[in-house]
């Protein structure tokens, strides 16, 4: 268990953009950020590589497990009833019913035991899927080759140098990869031969798999008492805010009002 969440919490910015360890992969991943070894420290993690990072995460408790690169799901939020911004309830299950016994993942799959009188909801970015990654449970946006129009996806992408996050920017896909091949001479003819290998550009449009991580929030039904709704929302909606500030300056201007009449009260009987 990483702690409670009960309260909206917002993502900071970096942790939209798609990163990815290679340019010519077909695999983009959100919540990560350039790694930069620290001075004279050796790591098995080469620099510059996009890695996993804990304050993409809502906040956890002290005593939370620490996790490495990569995570493959930290844990639980619990009791967790509010998706953070930006996210909504993309699958939800209940004890009993965790994975597809079939060997797939189920639209209820989730990584960790449900208890009972449980119910868990995997919280996604909008328009992502509850899906797997390594067989653990993430969230996932597969954008076909074929597809376009609205079909089409616009989102934030960046790459890493060294330890920075540069050509940041939106990124459309499906988009057309262009890249060089090194081929043996003897078996492609024409192009610029070089030492006896031949270099030809080639192109195509590429299908890609966006990731990002899964927030796992289990609650019971007298937790649902905190947010006063049901799990996964979003919080209190804008009428309900407005009411309640509205409710507030109310209360505010009786008290004020009954403060004066007492104090006009006091001066009479002075008189």
């Amino acid at each position: 268990v990483l702690g409670p969440l009960t309260t909206t919490w917002y993502q900071p910015s970096t942790c939209t953009y798609l990163l990815q360890p290679r340019p010519t992969l077909t695999e983009f991943f959100r919540g990560q950020e350039c790694f930069l070894p620290p001075p004279n420290q050796e790591t098995p993690i080469p620099t510059g590589i996009p890695v996993d990072i804990t304050s993409c995460w809502p906040p956890v408790t002290r005593n939370a497990p620490q996790p490495t690169h990569p995570f493959y799901g930290w844990g639980i939020y619990s009791p967790g009833i509010v998706c953070p911004a930006g996210h909504v309830t993309a699958c939800t299950a209940v004890y009993g019913n965790r994975r597809d016994r079939s060997g797939g993942w189920s639209t209820a799959g989730m990584q960790f035991d449900i208890e009972v009188g449980e119910t868990a909801i995997g919280c996604c970015p909008e328009s992502y899927t509850c899906g797997e990654f390594a067989g653990i449970g993430t969230c996932t946006m597969i954008v076909p080759s074929t597809a376009t129009g609205t079909e089409r996806v616009f989102v934030p992408t960046g790459r890493c140098e060294g330890g920075e996050l540069v050509s940041t920017g939106i990124a459309t896909f499906p988009d057309v990869l262009d890249y060089g091949v090194l081929v043996d001479a003897t078996k492609v003819r024409g192009g610029a031969t070089l030492a006896g290998v031949t270099l030809s550009s080639t192109s195509f449009t590429r299908q890609v798999t966006l990731y990002a991580p899964m927030f796992q929030l289990y609650y019971k039904e007298a937790d649902l008492a905190l947010s006063g709704g049901e799990g996964g929302g979003k919080g209190l909606s804008t009428g309900a805010t407005a009411g309640i500030a509205i409710g507030v300056v109310i209360g505010v201007v009786l008290l004020l009002g009954v403060g004066f009449c007492l104090i006009m009260r006091r001066r009479k009987r002075k008189k």
